[in-house]
């Protein structure tokens, strides 16, 4: 089950290895890792940084996984009724329904 707000920003996240230059830019990236994940180290740069963000939605994602879906679109829904336009952290919000 993989939650996401915007299946655009999804879809062009999932294209940054097309632009990321490992030859001549390796410690430039083009995506503005806008979804809100927690302990990132925000020192790094380039390939490291977006390896660290995608290993957090990761394991949010396993953590999320241990609930039923209707249990977590349910919690969403009680925090903002828009909940799919907007950039919360997932797991930050069905933690408060615990």
């Amino acid at each position: 089950m993989l939650l996401t707000y915007n299946r655009s920003d999804f879809r062009s996240f999932c294209n940054t290895p097309l632009y990321y230059d490992v030859k001549f830019a390796p410690t430039e990236h083009r995506i503005t890792l806008d979804y809100p994940v927690f302990g990132l180290d925000m020192t790094l740069e380039g390939i490291d940084r977006i390896s660290q963000y995608v290993d957090a939605v990761y394991e949010e994602q396993r953590w999320l996984m241990q609930f039923p879906r209707t249990f977590v679109i349910d919690a969403l829904r009680s925090f903002h009724p828009r909940y799919e336009a907007e950039y919360f952290n997932l797991k930050e919000i069905v933690e408060l329904q615990l």
